[in-house]
């Protein structure tokens, strides 16, 4: 099953429980792959990235308890990044930011072999998006094998 979990308004990852260990992949680790997707809409014009991931259930509920801080500070940050590259799932960062509630998005995507990049800054966000970002991410830590 995959679940679908908004950090922000254009901000999205898709992920599923993996139900086989990955080659590169330590086989006591649970791993959660899919996708994450980033559109910016400047001022007139659409710049999206679209990137493969692949995330331990360690960085998951290391993020999980990061947004429970934030949202309890309105004040901090959580980063949510693979703990290493394996299996062409590395190369992305997500920081939420708040400072009183209010706050914002960046990170970047990027290609192993090719050194392509997309980095974002100022996604605006607040509180509100960060609860339901929560909940669907704890929707998906209920479900690990």
């Amino acid at each position: 099953m995959c679940y679908a979990i908004a950090v922000g308004q254009d901000i999205t990852l898709s992920l599923s429980w993996d139900d086989r260990i990955r080659a590169q992949v330590n086989p006591d680790w649970q791993t959660v792959s899919g996708t994450l997707e980033v559109v910016l809409r400047p001022a007139g014009g659409q710049l999206s990235g679209l990137r493969d991931i692949l995330v331990t259930a360690e960085a998951l509920i290391h993020f999980d308890n990061e947004l429970s801080r934030l949202l309890d500070d309105l004040t901090g940050s959580a980063t949510l990044e693979p703990q290493v590259d394996y299996d062409g799932g590395g190369d992305f960062e997500l920081t939420v930011r708040l400072k009183y509630g209010k706050g914002t998005v960046s990170g970047f995507l990027a290609t192993v072999y090719h050194g392509a990049r997309l980095t974002f800054d100022g996604v605006e966000i607040d509180q509100s998006y960060l609860a339901e970002t929560q909940r669907q991410l704890r929707r998906l830590l209920s479900h690990r094998p």
